[in-house]
C-alpha cells in the first residue's frame, strides 16, 4: 500500500535511507547490532570467501560473453541466456568434486588417526594391572660377563 503521491521506489529507498540512519545513529541498540550483522558482517564474511580464481572465473565468463555478443549482436543475448546456466553447472560440478576429494582426504586422515589414539586409549584402560608390592624397587643393573671360551688353542679362541 504506497502514498499515491510516492513512487515504489521512493518508498524502497526511505525505507532504506532510515534504517542506514539507524546503523549510523544507534549502533549500540539491539536493532543497530542486527542491522550491522545483517548488512555489513554477513556480507563482509560472504565477499572474504571469494578466491582469486573466482574472480578470475568470472572475469574470463564475461569477457567471453561480451566478445561473443559484440561478435554475434543482437542474437547474442538470446545464445548466451541459453548457454550460461549449463556452463556455470559445468564449472560448479568440476570445482564440487574438487571439494569433495580434498574431505574425503580430510575425513580419511582424520578418522584413521582417531582410530590410532582410540586403540591406544583402550589398551592402557583395559590392560591387566600388576600387584605393586610396598617396598621401593631398586634398579639392578646388568652384569656383563666374560664370554666363556674353553678351547685350549688361542687361534680357535679369536675365531668365536
Amino acid at each position: 500500500m504506497s502514498h499515491p503521491d510516492l513512487g515504489e521506489g521512493t518508498m524502497v529507498t526511505a525505507a532504506a535511507m532510515m534504517l542506514w540512519a539507524i546503523l549510523c545513529l544507534a549502533p549500540q541498540t539491539p536493532i543497530g547490532r542486527a542491522l550491522h550483522r545483517w548488512t555489513v558482517a554477513a556480507p563482509a564474511a560472504r565477499l572474504n570467501r571469494i578466491t582469486r580464481g573466482q574472480v578470475l572465473l568470472a572475469m574470463l565468463l564475461v569477457s567471453g560473453a561480451s566478445l561473443v555478443g559484440w561478435l554475434i549482436g543482437h542474437e547474442a543475448v538470446r545464445l548466451i541466456a541459453m548457454g550460461l546456466p549449463d556452463l556455470a553447472g559445468i564449472v560448479a560440478t568440476f570445482e564440487v568434486t574438487a571439494y569433495l576429494d580434498a574431505l574425503a582426504a580430510i575425513v580419511t586422515a582424520a578418522s584413521a588417526a582417531r582410530f590410532g589414539a582410540v586403540r591406544t586409549w583402550l589398551a592402557t584402560v583395559f590392560r591387566p594391572r600388576r600387584a605393586t608390592s610396598r617396598t621401593p624397587r631398586t634398579a639392578s643393573r646388568p652384569v656383563s660377563k666374560a664370554t666363556a671360551n674353553d678351547d685350549e688353542d688361542r687361534r680357535y679362541a679369536l675365531a668365536a
